[in-house]
């Protein structure tokens, strides 16, 4: 259920971590606009097909965990498996983790990420890893909180039609 407001009351309220659903489709992507949004980004491209066809489909790229709060969508965090050559060991790579605004500060963002490490366990995974954009200081002091260290590694992304060229070579 998408609901426009969620309950004020900071202590009454109880998060609920569940699987996605090919019915939250919709609630993923007005949330992944709210990121984009928030992160001075363009809305995105995703349509409720390509998300039922990633998340649900026969070939799934991607999984995804919904938050709940008195059965409202309150955020998500959506991952996939990764192999790091380095070290040889598998791990959880976390493309998006957001939290809607009214639903901040309740223990959201805290909920979403012990279920995807516990998600991890369960894969007999060992790691999770994920970028979060330098102009995104709340995001930040998030991860900081929770424990995590920053890793000294440039991120580097370019669309492969622009990296082979007009030929496709």
């Amino acid at each position: 259920m998408r609901c426009a407001v969620i309950c004020t009351d900071k202590t009454a309220a109880r998060v609920r971590i569940r699987r996605s659903r090919i019915g939250d489709a919709r609630a993923i992507i007005d949330m992944a606009d709210a990121l984009n949004r928030h992160e001075g980004k363009p809305p995105t491209p995703l349509t409720e097909e390509s998300v039922r066809r990633h998340m649900f489909g026969r070939r799934r790229i991607l999984a995804c965990l919904i938050a709940e709060i008195d059965g409202c969508i309150a955020g998500y965090v959506a991952y996939q498996p990764s192999l790091d050559m380095e070290t040889g060991s598998t791990g959880l790579y976390m493309s998006d983790l957001f939290v809607r605004e009214a639903a901040r500060r309740r223990g959201v963002g805290r909920a979403l990420m012990s279920a995807v490490a516990r998600e991890g366990l369960r894969g007999g995974h060992s790691w999770l890893a994920w970028n979060a954009m330098t102009s995104n200081p709340e995001a930040l002091a998030f991860y900081r909180a929770i424990g995590a260290k920053r890793v000294e590694v440039a991120t580097y992304s370019i669309a492969v039609d622009r990296l082979l060229g007009p030929t496709g070579r």
